[in-house]
């Protein structure tokens, strides 16, 4: 498998992600304190100057894009991607050990080969680029969520991400603070 595991500029991930959206993108960071910053851009406002006050520790990004700058499932514009997040260090494994088992056993036969391997500090997000399609077709992709995600539980797939396609992932580059990886 070719992947871009750790490989991906912030800017070249985005736009990966989002490639012709028109909706919102949301930038999430947590804060000290417990608080959070929350920021919406059109794909077309995010540039490498925007990204150097983002690319820090603990930033997000929503994989999905909203038709207003307000994050949340009915909010919704386009549906871009089907991922999970595998929170491999609860079921005792480190994330090489789990990409090597999905690529050996998975990949290319009970699950497509993702078209992005991200690194999230303590474990992995994979994700899939889909036909963008309306995010009221919210259903339809919460079927194919849960079926994604019933098939790597074993590698600590996080159950939360069927439900919710409006979802932050770490932005590549940032720091996990409980890690402190990249």
């Amino acid at each position: 498998m070719e992947s871009k595991y750790n490989q991906t500029s912030p800017l070249v991930y985005i736009k990966g992600l989002h490639r012709q959206t028109d909706g919102y993108i949301t930038f999430f960071k947590k804060l000290e304190d417990n608080q959070v910053k929350q920021y919406h851009y059109k794909l077309e406002e995010i540039t490498e100057d925007l990204l150097k006050d983002w690319v820090d520790y603990d930033t997000y990004i929503s994989l999905n894009s909203f038709f207003i700058p307000k994050r949340g499932n009915v909010h919704l514009r386009k549906i871009y991607n089907l991922y999970v997040d595998l929170d491999c260090y609860n079921v005792g494994m480190s994330p090489e050990e789990v990409l090597v088992a999905l690529n050996n056993d998975f990949f290319g036969s009970v699950l497509p080969v993702p078209n992005m391997v991200l690194h999230s500090g303590r474990g992995l997000g994979l994700i899939w680029h889909i036909e963008a399609i309306s995010g009221l077709a919210i259903e339809r992709w919460m079927v194919v969520q849960r079926a994604i995600d019933e098939q790597l539980k074993q590698f600590g797939a996080d159950s939360s991400v069927t439900t919710d396609a409006s979802r932050v992932f770490r932005l590549p580059a940032s720091v996990n603070s409980k890690s402190n990886e990249i």
